[in-house]
């Protein structure tokens, strides 16, 4: 018999969604992965450092993605709630579907359902990736990743 304010302003707080959600206006780059290769992850990265890339597991992830966090632009977000999930498939730009293994489809139409253009390499890609370049062209990922946000600017 709660109010509907109570419930979210409950589980908001008890899953940090708001430390885990971008506190600038960079452009946010969003994947879930359920494993630890996230293909030429690296490169794009360095090629993009004025842009912010988040990366979530439901689970724990092994020390070869935790890697990743020396980098100052991306954030990784282990064990993850999906409604932080959710709340990412209405605030992220683009999502990259870079992760080798498993996909969630439902969380890759989640995004799409919200306009968020899924990006992806072709060895990698969903059925439901927009954009597909060749896999290991990051130079293409990049190019395709800067049209977005441009027009997005418009």
């Amino acid at each position: 018999m709660m109010e509907w304010s109570a419930i979210s302003s409950k589980w908001q707080n008890h899953f940090q969604i708001s430390s885990s959600l971008p506190s600038n206006q960079r452009p946010t780059f969003f994947t879930l992965t359920n494993s630890y290769s996230l293909e030429d992850f690296d490169a794009l990265v360095q090629a993009m450092p004025d842009c912010d890339f988040v990366v979530a597991a439901y689970t724990r992830v092994h020390p070869l993605l935790k890697a990743i966090r020396r980098y100052d632009n991306v954030t990784l977000l282990e064990m993850c709630p999906p409604i932080l999930v959710d709340v990412w498939a209405q605030t992220a730009d683009v999502y990259l579907d870079i992760n080798n293994g498993n996909k969630s489809e439902d969380v890759i139409e989640n995004f799409r359902h919200h306009q968020v253009p899924i990006v992806a390499f072709e060895d990698q890609a969903s059925p439901l990736a927009e954009h597909v370049v060749a896999t290991h062209d990051v130079d293409a990922m990049v190019k395709i990743l800067q049209q977005i946000l441009a027009k997005k600017e418009e």
